[in-house]
């Protein structure tokens, strides 16, 4: 799969670090949510803490699951905007 990275998904800190980062982020946003395994979280969309490859980075990937574009991507920059990764 190709990835596109946007640097406010990237960082250098610890899968752990970035996976609890993600459900604080949920969960002051009032959005329900299911861990689906150690690095994945279903909501509104799949988000996935993964190695990036070739780099020495962790990068989240979002996968939207229903609904529109449009509120896809504002729910993921609100999201993004609300983390410290």
């Amino acid at each position: 799969s190709r990835w596109f990275l946007n640097v406010s998904s990237t960082s250098s800190k610890p899968p752990d670090e970035i996976m609890s980062e993600v459900m604080r982020a949920l969960r002051d946003s009032g959005a329900r949510f299911q861990l689906e395994s150690g690095y994945t979280v279903t909501c509104e969309v799949d988000i996935e803490v993964c190695k990036v490859p070739r780099m020495n980075l962790f990068g989240l990937h979002f996968k939207r699951l229903s609904g529109g574009v449009w509120n896809y991507k504002k729910f993921c920059n609100r999201l993004l905007g609300s983390m410290n990764i």
